[in-house]
């Protein structure tokens, strides 16, 4: 259990070089009108990093095909352990080559999957963190238009939910912890640890020093 723990925070801290935790962005109108006829864009591909179940942590992307040769891109990092889509981005203009660098250079190996299987994903995450009362991160709510015509039970793919059967939350170094505790209905509260005070500089004998 330990080392799971582990190696999943360590998994965290590497995607999170690569895609930080940001706050909630505004779309402009273009992108919204673009997501909006996603899926007139002919489908693309599908991937997520290797060994995702293992650490309850999925960084998915989908791609669909414009007219005019771009890319639409969209990208969820899925906390299957507790929070479910805790980040989202969405590009509405992508080179194919731009694209394939990233995929290139992305902090874990991504293995490619069905649509199917990366809603799949996506929306297991999104329905777990519910029954938690927690929300998905709001730019999900635009992404997952690039996916709308999946089908996420055609996939017979074992998404796994928490932790040894109970939800587990690992702050990331972005994570306002608070406000995800807030959210489930906590609150934190840290003790100040019992030092003894010096109640005036004449308490403090210098010759003491060193």
């Amino acid at each position: 259990m330990a080392k799971k723990n582990k190696q999943r925070a360590h998994q965290i801290k590497k995607s999170r070089r690569a895609t930080k935790t940001r706050q909630p962005s505004k779309p402009t109108g273009p992108i919204v009108a673009r997501m909006s006829h996603a899926m007139e864009a002919r489908r693309g591909a599908c991937y997520v990093n290797e060994g995702w179940q293992d650490i309850s942590l999925a960084q998915v992307v989908f791609t669909r095909h414009r007219g005019d040769g771009d890319l639409l891109f969209a990208s969820f990092i899925v906390d299957l352990a507790a929070r479910g889509v805790k980040d989202s981005a969405v590009l509405t203009c992508m080179s194919p080559s731009a694209f394939a660098e990233r995929l290139a250079t992305s902090p874990s190996p991504m293995e490619r999957i069905s649509f199917d299987c990366g809603a799949r994903i996506v929306e297991t995450g999104v329905a777990y963190a519910a029954s938690l009362g927690i929300a998905p991160h709001p730019d999900w709510d635009l992404g997952r238009a690039i996916y709308a015509d999946a089908n996420p039970s055609a996939c017979t793919l074992e998404v796994p939910c928490g932790v040894d059967g109970k939800p587990m939350f690992i702050s990331g170094p972005n994570d306002n912890l608070d406000a995800v505790l807030g959210s489930l209905g906590f609150s934190l509260e840290l003790e100040e640890p019992d030092v003894p005070a010096l109640d005036a500089a004449s308490d403090l004998d210098l010759d003491d020093l060193p």
